[in-house]
This record gives C-alpha cells, structure tokens and sequence, in this order.
C-alpha cells in the first residue's frame, strides 16, 4: 500500500504533532549535569550576592547560510524534552568567535563600599557630588547613573527629608516625663482634654528639592530628619484645638503676630471658655510653652 506524503503529514497533525524546528544545545554528560547541579545548590539562597557577578560567554557564530530546513515532530510545549533537542559540537567552518556576557563593571566591590559610606556620611550629598568625590579619591571618573545604581545596591533611596522643629534634652525630658504620668489614663479621660497649637505656614512655594540618602523605612532616624524653625517672610499664622469629640474653628491671626494679650482676646474667651463650660470642671487645656501662653 502506498501513501503520499500529505496523507503522512495530516495523519501526524491529527494525533496532535506539528513540524517545528528543533532547539540546538551542546551535549551533555551525566558529569557535566552533576557539576551543574552541584553548583546550582551550593548558590541557591544567594541574593545580594549575585550582584557582584558577571556571567559571560563565548558563541560561534556561523558565516555560511543556514536555512534551518530540519524539523522534529513533537506535541505542543515539548520543545526543551531530549528527544526535540539536537546537540552540535562544533559549528561548520568558516566562522568567528564572539565573547559576550553584559558590560564589565567600572568599580570593584570595595569601591562600591566607598560610595555607599560616603552617602551615608553625608546624606544630602548628590549624585554628582558623589562622583565627584570618588574621582578625587581614586582618579577614575564615573558616571551620576553609576553612583545612583551603587547606592540603591546598597539599600540607598533618595528621599525627601522629614522636616521637624528642633528640640533640645531639655524638651525631650519634659516629654518624656509628661507620657509616663498619663500612661495609665483611659479614654474617658482623655476625652476632656482639649489639645490646642497655632502654626505658621509659608505662603511662598516650597519645593522640597533637597534630597537625603536613606534606607528603607528610616525616614524618622535622627540623621534623616532636618531640622526648621524658621519660615519665609510671606507667612500666615491660624490657632486650632481639638479633643476626642469635637474640634475648634480654625482662627487665623491677623498680622501673623500672635501676643498674651491676643491669645487672650482671640483664643481663650471665644474658644476655649466656650469647650470648658461644655465639659465641665474635668476640662484640661493644653498648649505648648509658647512666651504668648
């Protein structure tokens, strides 16, 4: 019996296999697979280490005309079985030698230490001052994308700082103190506390440029926070209080100046006499140590 080779091809296609061309890798011994293995296991749990590495190659790579003409049958998602592989030794000659494997780094693993530690010395120090500085130390020029991928290996993120007013061992005392005679306080008494401050905000754009080096989840360390008890001359002053159920009117100081007298015209006859007569005699006020208060 005779058969063409389009009956062949369609009965193969109709229990599921397909022409495709095969994948070409080099052949393997079972010692050559264990040594894989083997360094496969002794390297799985490196992370952070895998950055210091450079994997290259070197690939033939055929000058004569391959049309890729040979094909396997082979069922769907079978092209990496041994079966649908074909292993080449050697390609066919002419042909020329390449080496590839990614570009080679231009700072050692020390060096990438340096940069990190001087960041960290001074963490508002930018990405060309960075490379500026390492050109001076060691004489090799670097480029600002080179800093900033060392310091984001390094577990450096360019952040802006949290700005804070200054507080000295004696406020920190005080607070300290103040926490531990009301820890034991419930929630009722909390409730008849009226908390109160004013603040002053800038009315002038402000647009945070100044960045800091930091890890994640540091931004509240002492080194991370800057600082600020002044404000532009553009400003505006407001007064508030709140508690647990209720809040005051915002009050906006006119002129931005606010003095005893003020405080006790604008703040506490209008607002605050109004929560104690509410509360009762548990009413407690706080505000800060302000000259004014």
């Amino acid at each position: 019996m005779t058969v063409s080779a389009r009956t062949i091809r369609r009965r193969l296609q109709q229990s599921g296999l397909s022409a495709r061309r095969p994948l070409l890798g080099l052949p393997l011994t079972q010692y050559h697979r264990h040594l894989r293995h083997q360094w496969c296991d002794e390297r799985r749990v490196w992370m952070a280490e895998w950055n210091e590495l450079v994997f290259t190659d070197e690939s033939r790579i055929c000058l004569h005309h391959h049309d890729g003409r040979i094909q396997v049958w082979r069922y769907c998602r079978e092209r990496m079985l041994n079966s649908c592989v074909i292993h080449c030794h050697t390609g066919p000659a002419p042909g020329i030698m390449t080496a590839r494997g990614g570009r080679v780094r231009s700072t050692t693993p020390a060096e990438d230490r340096y940069i990190v530690l001087s960041a960290k010395r001074n963490r508002r120090t930018t990405v060309q001052q960075g490379a500026n500085q390492f050109l001076a130390a060691s004489g090799k020029q670097i480029s600002r994308k080179t800093v900033a991928r060392r310091l984001r290996g390094g577990g450096l993120y360019a952040r802006r700082p949290v700005v804070c007013v200054p507080l000295t061992r004696q406020h920190r005392t005080a607070r300290l103190q103040w926490c531990r005679e009301h820890h034991n306080w419930t929630e009722q008494d909390w409730a008849s506390v009226l908390f109160s401050d004013e603040s002053r905000f800038s009315l002038s754009s402000d647009c945070r440029r100044q960045l800091i080096w930091r890890e994640s989840g540091t931004a509240y360390r002492p080194e991370n926070i800057q600082e600020k008890d002044r404000y532009p001359t553009c400003n505006i002053m407001v007064w508030a209080g709140i508690m647990i159920n209720g809040r005051t009117r915002l009050h906006v100081v006119a002129n931005g100046t606010m003095t005893g007298q003020r405080y006790i015209d604008e703040v506490l006859l209008p607002h605050v006499r109004l929560f104690r007569g509410a509360v009762g005699d548990k009413f407690v006020f706080m505000d800060d140590n302000a000259t004014c208060h």
